[in-house]
């Protein structure tokens, strides 16, 4: 007795399937490169993949399913890939790549000279995705967050350097400016005579103030001067000075 056997080969044809896009980095500064890859199961074998972009194809149709790009624009992408076969085509996943742009800082003005009392206001002009910005005074190390900054009724002790500095995922920049105040000499100052316990009250640039006119060198010697530096002035040739005077 002969046994006959009979093997049948059973062939599944499928289209795509598991399909995978993978990136390697899903946040990159503007004009950075990125790789993709796109995977799939498929019998036959995928013959082509096509890669998408924020549901359009890009074009970039090719069989091993690996692409690199430059990033040319900042903003957000939805990335895809389509795998064929012979029996259809599968889409991937979305993957979602944030494109940052670097920040920048326009030139601004080197030098402001304001007189104190009056106000001031400090100007940055920043260009960048999402940009975190803050101003710092180097005399006092004063911060301010934001682009501006509004000194209000500025005085002699927020003279000096400002440096705006603004940063973000890709990196910083930073540039300054100088603010110059000056004296503000119809500012009215109080000054005690101290051995007669009054006051006397006075603009430093009054001519024809009654109180500073005929007074001689005692009456300068008597008097403790509150003023800042910055106001040392001659009125009729009294010059008031910093020091205090011991009666």
């Amino acid at each position: 007795m002969v046994v006959m056997l009979t093997y049948v080969a059973i062939c599944f044809i499928v289209k795509p399937t598991n399909v995978t896009l993978r990136v390697n980095e899903t946040k990159v500064c503007k004009n950075s490169s990125i790789s993709f890859t796109c995977k799939a199961k498929a019998n036959p074998e995928v013959h082509s993949y096509q890669l998408h972009v924020n549901g359009v194809n890009s074009t970039d149709e090719n069989s091993n399913g690996s692409w690199t790009k430059t990033m040319s624009h900042e903003g957000k992408y939805r990335y895809s890939c389509v795998a064929n076969n012979s029996v259809g085509h599968e889409e991937s996943s979305t993957v979602i790549v944030t494109v940052i742009a670097p920040v920048t800082i326009a030139d601004m003005k080197k030098h402001h000279s304001v007189i104190e009392g009056r106000n001031l206001t400090l100007e940055c002009v920043v260009a960048g995705s999402s940009p975190n910005v803050t101003w710092t005074h180097i005399n006092s190390s004063k911060i301010k967050k934001g682009k501006t900054w509004n000194i209000t009724k500025i005085t002699i002790q927020e003279h000096g350097g400002y440096i705006c500095e603004a940063s973000n995922f890709c990196g910083l920049d930073r540039k300054g400016t100088y603010v110059d105040v000056e004296c503000n000499l119809n500012t009215e100052f109080t000054f005690m005579i101290r051995e007669k316990n009054s006051k006397l009250t006075a603009k430093l640039n009054d001519d024809n103030s009654k109180e500073f006119r005929n007074k001689d060198e005692e009456f300068k010697n008597k008097i403790k001067k509150v003023i800042p530096e910055c106001h040392k002035h001659v009125v009729h040739k009294i010059e008031l000075s910093m020091r205090d005077v011991d009666l």
